[in-house]
């Protein structure tokens, strides 16, 4: 998931912006499973995410996983 955030921020002056300004945006992930690319953003300092998954079990190991 890392490979993935990285490619997101080495790209963000496509949208005009920096990757310290992604880094203090709000994130959402749609589908976030297990919160894998959520606990990433969390380590690369993003502070602001939400995480939808319709799947109940998922989304309660996603919540273990990661901060609140």
């Amino acid at each position: 998931y890392k490979p993935k955030l990285d490619w997101v921020l080495d790209n963000a002056s496509q949208i005009n912006a920096s990757r310290s300004e992604l880094i203090a945006k709000r994130w959402l992930e749609l589908g976030c499973g297990l919160g894998c690319f959520i606990d990433v953003l969390q380590k690369a300092g993003v502070d602001r995410i939400t995480g939808v998954e319709a799947h109940e079990k998922l989304a309660f190991r996603a919540a273990a996983r990661v901060k609140e």
